[in-house]
């Protein structure tokens, strides 16, 4: 809870703008943002990478403490509310398999299955698709030879730099999911010579935030965005505490 509530402030500092826009996609990044960096800074303790690998043997579709976030408070409310209250011992499960659904066609709190349109709730589709990430990159490196603790520990840090620099082409202002996503995929172009580009398309495709048939074009960088100058941002002290 800590972590997810300083990511409100380090991206409240980076794109301010973000808490005056109504769209439910922006508050809902914004929620999602801090529990990315609550997962993120939970893998950075040895003890939960092994139990993480005792739950799961380095396939995180199975159920795991990193996943399960808040899991305190949780506990909390299902015991005033009601057993399961929140699908079980934590308050959000990045683990899950949302896909996009227009805000407006939601139910307002939707449920531990089900997506609602309030920022808490919608959220969780983009913290699924990031985990989504996560996933496939400790798979990769486990396929390379790489034991799981190793695996697991470098494609957080790996993911880690790749949401800080995600910040660097995020969109300012009032933004979709779709937006955020393509400059996702753009930053990686740009910051990380594109070894993940494909990666982060495919996932969000799969999660139907991004088209199918998303025009090659819109996730092309424009000529002035290529060279060192590109990493040179009035943000880069914020940034670089994130990761980069």
């Amino acid at each position: 809870i800590v972590v997810h509530e300083t990511g409100h402030a380090l991206l409240d500092a980076i794109r301010p703008e973000y808490f005056g826009a109504f769209r439910s996609d922006v508050g809902a990044f914004h929620e999602s943002f801090g529990d990315m960096l609550a997962l993120h800074t939970s893998l950075m303790d040895e003890r939960v990478i092994k139990r993480v690998l005792v739950q799961t043997g380095g396939d995180l579709t199975r159920p795991n403490i990193a996943a399960h976030l808040a899991e305190e408070l949780a506990q909390g409310l299902n015991n005033k509310k009601g057993a399961n209250f929140t699908g079980g011992d934590y308050l959000r499960n990045a683990n899950n398999k949302f896909t996009w659904s227009e805000p407006k066609s939601l139910p307002e709190k939707g449920g531990p299955e089900q997506l609602g349109w309030e920022i808490h709730s919608f959220s969780r589709l983009w913290t699924g698709a990031h985990y989504d990430l996560l996933n496939n990159m400790v798979k990769e490196r486990i396929q390379a030879g790489d034991r799981p603790d190793v695996a697991l520990r470098q494609s957080n840090q790996e993911l880690l730099t790749m949401l800080a620099r995600m910040l660097k082409e995020s969109p300012r202002g009032d933004f979709t999911f779709k937006d955020m996503a393509i400059a996702f995929v753009k930053s990686d172009k740009i910051h990380g010579e594109g070894k993940r580009a494909a990666l982060i398309q495919r996932v969000f495709t799969e999660r139907k935030i991004l088209p199918a048939d998303l025009p090659a074009e819109q996730l092309g960088i424009p000529p002035q965005r290529s060279g060192a100058a590109l990493f040179q941002s009035t943000e880069g002290p914020l940034v670089r505490q994130l990761g980069v």
